[in-house]
């Protein structure tokens, strides 16, 4: 992945993690368990109580939080997260392809 598609992952993982502290949004279904997935892997590091990801460089919070950021690991929440996504994308195609 370039860089560009990797900023507008942090973007939205950050957009996500903001509006979810404040309850603007709903809370994303896998968020919790994947970020408590992280805490207990060896390759989390922490700054300044701030949960990062060695592999990916990735801030784990806003991460677990954006739409198409997975574990590099495949870890299973965040599997689950993939895999729901997939899912949500295959319906919306398949509605497209019914408009026809």
């Amino acid at each position: 992945m370039g860089c560009c598609g990797k900023v507008g992952q942090i973007v939205d993982g950050y957009t996500r993690l903001v509006t979810d502290t404040v309850r603007i949004t709903r809370r994303y279904e896998f968020a919790d368990s994947c970020i408590r997935e992280c805490q207990k892997c060896d390759k989390r590091y922490w700054i300044a109580r701030s949960l990062w990801c060695s592999l990916c460089k990735c801030f784990v919070p806003a991460a677990a939080r954006a739409k198409d950021k997975n574990c590099p690991l495949d870890k299973p929440a965040w599997k689950k997260k993939r895999l729901k996504r997939e899912q949500e994308l295959l319906k919306t195609t398949n509605k497209g392809d019914n408009n026809d």
